[in-house]
C-alpha cells in the first residue's frame, strides 16, 4: 500500500470518485501508510470504501467511522 500511494494524482476528500484509492496509517508501531481501499462514494456524497481486513475479510466501511477517520492519510486517482 505504501508503494501504491506514490502513484497517481492527489484528490481532495470532497472530490473523491468511485475507483479512487484511499490510504490509511492503521498501525501505531509501523509509521506510514500501511492500508489501502477503493472508494465507493454514495450519491449523497458519503465516502465509503471497500478493503480487506484480517477479522472480517473484504468489507465496506464509511470514512466517517472514527477509526478510519483518524487513520486516513490521503486519496489518489490512478486513472
Amino acid at each position: 500500500s505504501y508503494e501504491q500511494s506514490k502513484v497517481g494524482s492527489p484528490v481532495k476528500r470532497e472530490e473523491a470518485e468511485k475507483g479512487d484509492l484511499i490510504f490509511f496509517e492503521t498501525s501505531g508501531k509501523a509509521k506510514g501508510i500501511n492500508h489501502v481501499g477503493i472508494v465507493t462514494k454514495e450519491a449523497d456524497g458519503t465516502l465509503y470504501f471497500i478493503h480487506a481486513t484480517l477479522k472480517s475479510g473484504v468489507t465496506e466501511n464509511n470514512l466517517a467511522e472514527e477509526y478510519y477517520r483518524k487513520s486516513f492519510v490521503k486519496i489518489m486517482r490512478v486513472y
